[in-house]
């Protein structure tokens, strides 16, 4: 499924680590984060520039909502600065709404 479509491919994790975060399955949660780590830094060459915004988006909330899964909110501040410069990259490719 990934080279066939890698944006429905990266809306799948994204579905999946939402739902492991919601359902409160930590352990998991954990487990597909960082396996997700890993596709994105292998599949990100290969985007186009909306993937590669899709997987900046999906990477960085799920990052985010592991340091609240966690309770570790100054490690997740640590954050800002990343997730800035990645707003600035994509700036003319984002919805405001979103």
């Amino acid at each position: 499924m990934i080279s066939t479509d890698p944006s429905l491919y990266l809306r799948a994790y994204n579905n999946l680590l939402a739902a492991l975060f919601y359902i409160g399955d930590f352990q998991k949660f954990n487990h597909y984060l960082k396996e997700f780590e890993t596709v994105t830094k292998t599949l990100n060459e290969e985007l186009n520039t909306n993937g590669k915004l899709l997987c900046f988006q999906y990477l960085q909330t799920a990052r985010i909502n592991g340091h609240f899964i966690e309770g570790t909110f100054k490690e997740g501040v640590e954050l800002i600065p990343e997730i800035e410069v990645g707003l600035e990259a994509f700036k003319y490719h984002m919805d405001e709404h979103r």
